[in-house]
């Protein structure tokens, strides 16, 4: 299945409550790009290690009850905890009328919720989860909106003003759709992907963002790697490392690595067997390895993979999923501090509604399901999860909740 981009921005506005209105009305244009939509609605822990249905909170149900959705609905990106301990995150749709998104934040215990709609001036359509930077401001990309609706760069204070530190204005030249998380670089820059525009058949580039908005191209993907919907991470070589959706043969997707320079380098191309679509992002463990997932192949199943890869491209299955222990896992991994990561995936499971998980890569790995979402609370986290101050997980459904149209949740560890 497809979720449609549409076009559209962000307005610069104070966050002081859930009621703004859209400062545009212009009509939304579908651009169809191939993100999987799950089927509607939640959790009950049930199969692998059982975990108390107390242990998972939810913190927020987007929506409401006469559709309108005004404070955001259906995150696609997770949620993070600020310096200043607040919960900061973006939903994809809702915000009102023009249904553009919405940015928000919350306490970690989910009150003093406050929300603000999403405009064409400045950006709309976020899929992933913020940054915060150095400053103590939050970043991260709209992928449409602005003057060309080629996507922008949002900034949020942390009092909830939302400005556009970037707008992208020449498809060609800088790229469109920024879809993927930022990060901030050893040398105080940003750096991200956009998933398409650049040169030829429109497959995607690198860049990178002075915090005073100055925009430089990395490089233009030109089809060697296709559609890199989760930007990069810097490696301890100082080099960027990334995924994309689709690419290498037999078009399954690649991990790639770019050097400061530009230059680009496959390193390795999934073939099914091993995986293919991934569509989360790396993180390097503190092995100096590479882990992630992708959200098909590894088997008849076709319900994706865990990874590892050394920094010189040697890939090695850790976990194949089979449906029933989860199925598509988009969210980038979380370090557990033992060696392990924490994962989501956004459908399988007991229910099919998506489960979380948590690896000890090994031979054989240890796997553990922690949470089976069922029909009642929450449903498909597509995100993956972040560490609290607490010592305590917290992330995001798509749909599920109150009304049908995602959360934010906790789920406290043992």
């Amino acid at each position: 299945m497809k979720i449609l981009f549409y076009t559209g921005l962000a307005a610069s506005l104070t966050v002081v409550g859930s009621g703004f209105e859209a400062l545009s009305t212009v009509p939304l244009s579908p651009v169809d790009h191939s993100f999987p939509v799950p089927s509607k609605v939640i959790h009950t822990p049930r199969g692998g290690a059982r975990v108390d249905p107390a242990r998972i909170k939810i913190l927020r149900s987007f929506g409401t009850s006469n559709g309108a959705n005004a404070t955001g609905a259906n995150p696609y990106g997770g949620v993070i905890q600020g310096k200043n301990g607040n919960l900061y995150g973006t939903t994809t749709f809702g915000g009102g009328g023009n249904n553009l998104g919405t940015v928000y934040s919350m306490k970690p215990d989910g009150t003093l919720f406050k929300s603000v709609k999403l405009t064409f001036a400045k950006g709309t359509r976020p899929f992933f989860t913020l940054l915060e930077g150095s400053d103590g401001n939050f970043y991260g990309p709209a992928s449409r909106g602005g003057s060309a609706d080629l996507g922008t760069v949002l900034k949020l204070t942390p009092t909830g003003i939302v400005t556009a530190l970037f707008t992208f204005t020449n498809s060609t030249q800088q790229g469109e759709v920024p879809t993927g998380r930022l990060i901030q670089a050893a040398n105080g820059n940003f750096y991200g992907t956009t998933r398409g525009g650049g040169s030829g058949l429109a497959c995607g580039t690198a860049f990178q963002l002075t915090p005073s908005g100055q925009f430089t191209r990395l490089i233009d993907f030109q089809c060697i790697v296709q559609s890199p919907n989760a930007g990069v991470i810097q490696g301890n070589d100082g080099n960027f490392y990334g995924t994309s959706e689709f690419g290498g043969s037999p078009s399954q997707g690649t991990i790639f690595r770019v050097r400061p320079t530009g230059a680009l380098k496959i390193l390795r191309a999934f073939n099914a067997s091993n995986g293919a679509k991934p569509l989360s992002g790396l993180v390097q463990g503190s092995d100096g390895n590479f882990y992630g997932t992708t959200a098909q192949g590894g088997s008849s199943k076709n319900a994706g993979t865990v990874f590892r890869m050394t920094p010189a491209g040697q890939l090695t299955v850790l976990w194949r999923f089979n449906g029933t222990n989860g199925k598509q896992p988009t969210g980038t991994l979380l370090p557990s501090g033992d060696g392990g990561f924490y994962g989501t995936t956004a459908q399988g499971g007991v229910d099919d509604k998506g489960t979380i998980f948590k690896i000890i890569p090994g031979t054989p790995s240890t796997f553990t399901t922690l949470v089976n979402f069922g029909n009642t609370r929450a449903a498909n986290p597509y995100a993956g999860l972040s560490l609290g101050k607490n010592g305590n997980l917290y992330g995001t459904t798509v749909n599920g909740g109150r009304f049908g149209v995602g959360t934010v949740y906790q789920l406290i560890l043992p």
